[in-house]
């Protein structure tokens, strides 16, 4: 059922533009483990307690996401998600405890009885930024370029040649829309569904309290859940005219960034 509901949407929006979609799909998987932060060894913390904790956070699930890709270079390339897949990791790479994390690590540690201060002291929390494209070729060494609050933009930079990059549109309104995202955090190669929905005029508010400091976002009639976080939405040509950076998915809306306000992030 799956596959059929890619071909039909193929047939809808015709094969060139597909196989650019797919090309410029990008997976997201952020992977975190516990390292010494000192190469003699040296640690009053049991390291079986350690492997333990690295068996709990490496089956968190923080952020599972997509992008697509923006630029294509020589040796690298750039992809765009929502910031919000990228606020654990600072642009030097370092993890950042959200309140939600710090809170559940602190009784991990409690847990096994393990002296956060002494945790602090001689082990830190790494993070590893993986890509996957559409057809499952793995990408590490993935770092962040800049981020944003305002329109929830990251940028990524892989020291690899990913995909191709996209097209943008010059200016969107009230028109059919397609999307290509791993929905649900769901990833399989070359079975990423693609969804059809209707662009709205941008609001100016969105009704909700978390997330009401986003202002002139797409609406799109277009029902998404957590994973599609950072995924283009193209128009029938098969042109970026935004992004899906939150849903309320229990209506079948979801909000994101428009073509504009990209390139206006980009170019800052």
């Amino acid at each position: 059922m799956k596959y059929l509901l890619i071909l039909l949407m193929s047939l809808s929006l015709g094969f060139s533009h597909m196989s650019n979609l797919k090309s410029s799909f990008i997976y997201i998987d952020m992977t975190y483990k516990v390292t010494p932060k000192f190469d003699f060894g040296l640690s009053l913390i049991d390291p079986g307690a350690i492997d333990k904790i690295n068996g709990v956070i490496g089956q968190l699930k923080l952020s599972k996401a997509s992008g697509f890709v923006y630029k294509v270079e020589s040796l690298k390339s750039q992809v765009l998600t929502a910031n919000h897949v990228c606020q654990t990791v600072n642009e030097s790479g370092a993890f950042l405890e959200s309140p939600t994390f710090k809170g559940s690590f602190s009784q991990l540690l409690a847990g096994l009885n393990i002296d956060p201060i002494l945790f602090d002291m001689f082990y830190q929390i790494d993070v590893s930024i993986n890509l996957k494209d559409y057809w499952g070729k793995s990408y590490s060494d993935t770092k962040i370029i800049k981020q944003s609050l305002k329109y929830d933009l990251c940028l990524l930079e892989s020291p690899s040649q990913i995909g191709q990059a996209v097209e943008f549109a010059e200016g969107c309104l009230e028109e059919a829309v397609y999307n290509f995202s791993a929905s649900g955090g769901f990833y399989l190669a070359e079975g990423i569904p693609l969804r059809q929905g209707f662009l709205n005029r941008p609001v100016s508010k969105i009704s909700s309290t978390d997330n009401s400091h986003y202002k002139d976002f797409y609406q799109y009639t277009m029902s998404v859940t957590g994973g599609a976080s950072g995924s283009a939405v193209f128009n029938e040509k098969g042109q970026v005219c935004g992004m899906v950076t939150l849903a309320q998915d229990k209506i079948g809306l979801s909000y994101g960034p428009t073509e504009k306000q990209i390139k206006t992030f980009i170019k800052q």
